[in-house]
C-alpha cells in the first residue's frame, strides 16, 4: 500500500509522471490484501482521471469497489463508490452524481469527501442556496476538527460561489495549498482565478498532461 500512498502524493504535487513511475505494473501490484491492492488500483485510476482516460478510471474504480465488496470492507466500498460518482459529475451527469452522492452521505460515518462531492454538484448546477448551506455545515465541523486539506478545498468551493469576490479567494487557496505543496489543488486554484494566473496554471496542467476537467 506505500506505492499507491507514494503516488498518491505525487498526484497531489501535480507530478503525474512520478506517480505513473510508482504504480507501473510488477507481480507485486497483484498481491497483497483485497485493500492493499484496491489502493493501488485505486491511484492508478486517480492517474488515468487526471489524464482525461475516463474509461481506464471507470474501470479502475469499479475493480476497486469489487475487491473491497468481496472482502467485506463497506466503508472503503463506499469510497470507491463515491469516486465513480466523482467519474460521473466529470463526465456533465450530474444528476446521477448527486442521487449517488446523497445517498452516500446518509450512509457514511464520515462524510466530508460525500459532502465535498455534493457541494461541488450543487454549485455546477447554480443551486447556490442549498450550496452555501452545505458549506457553512462544513465550515463549522472544520472548526472544532481542523483539516488542512479539507479546509483549503472549501475556500475553492467557497471562491466558485462567491463570484464577486472569486478572483481574490482563489488566489488566496493558491498560495496556501502551494505553501504546504498541494500543487495540483494550487493548479486548479489558478484557472478558478483567471486572468494572467489561469493562463500560467493552465499551460502547467498541460506541461504535465493533465486534463483541465481532470
Amino acid at each position: 500500500q506505500a506505492r499507491a500512498s507514494l503516488a498518491e502524493l505525487a498526484l497531489a504535487q501535480a507530478d503525474p509522471g512520478k506517480a505513473a513511475r510508482w504504480l507501473d505494473d510488477d507481480p507485486a501490484s497483484h498481491e497483497g490484501s483485497p485493500q492493499a491492492r484496491a489502493a493501488l488500483v485505486t491511484a492508478q485510476g486517480r492517474l488515468a482521471a487526471l489524464r482525461g482516460d475516463v474509461e481506464s478510471a471507470q474501470n479502475a474504480y469499479s475493480t476497486a469497489l469489487a475487491l473491497r465488496q468481496d472482502a467485506g470492507l463497506p466503508d472503503w466500498a463506499r469510497m470507491s463508490a463515491l469516486d465513480i460518482a466523482e467519474l460521473s459529475a466529470r463526465r456533465g451527469e450530474h444528476a446521477q452524481a448527486e442521487q449517488t452522492t446523497r445517498q452516500l452521505r446518509r450512509d457514511m460515518l464520515e462524510a466530508n469527501d460525500a459532502r465535498l462531492l455534493l457541494l461541488a454538484v450543487l454549485a455546477h448546477q447554480g443551486e447556490t442556496a442549498p450550496a452555501q448551506g452545505l458549506l457553512d455545515a462544513l465550515e463549522t465541523e472544520l472548526a472544532t476538527h481542523p483539516d488542512a486539506m479539507l479546509s483549503l478545498r472549501l475556500d475553492l468551493l467557497r471562491a466558485v460561489l462567491r463570484e464577486g469576490h472569486r478572483t481574490e479567494l482563489a488566489s488566496q487557496v493558491a498560495a496556501s495549498a502551494r505553501a504546504i505543496g498541494y500543487e495540483l489543488l494550487a493548479l486548479r486554484a489558478d484557472l478558478i482565478a483567471g486572468g494572467q494566473a489561469g493562463q500560467r496554471g493552465k499551460a502547467a496542467l498541460d506541461r504535465q498532461g493533465i486534463r483541465t476537467e481532470g
